[in-house]
């Protein structure tokens, strides 16, 4: 891991705080590889069961759900691809961002190559 990862996870603690725990948990779920999404399936069994649920539900809603404005959309900056912040190499993967429109890929990074 890196200072870049530290800072990372500090900002999602600000932007989100502690009631947003599984979202983030769900998150990690859709951005990790196949070793890591094993071990987050492990760790977090429920958490994955709704997250496959809600992948497969419309709008990701389930029967029961109160109803509930949507969370306001984050608008990432985009950056430019350097050395020091290289590009994600992510193009044309749908990483499940985005899912409340069509199917597409949105840089969790913010790369300018992907729009």
């Amino acid at each position: 891991m890196s200072l870049y990862d530290y800072k990372i996870g500090a900002k999602i603690c600000l932007d989100y705080g502690d009631d947003e725990f599984y979202g983030i948990i769900q998150a990690a779920m859709r951005m990790a590889d196949t070793d890591n999404l094993e071990k987050l399936k492990a760790a977090f069994p429920e958490v994955w069961a709704d997250l496959q649920a809600r992948y497969k539900a419309p709008g990701g809603k389930l029967a029961g759900d109160p109803e509930e404005t949507p969370a306001p959309a984050v608008d990432k900056p985009k950056s430019d691809c350097t050395p020091e912040n290289p590009c994600c190499e992510s193009r044309g993967v749908y990483n499940g961002f985005g899912s409340d429109g069509p199917l597409m890929f949105v840089c969790p990074k913010g790369c300018h190559c992907h729009d």
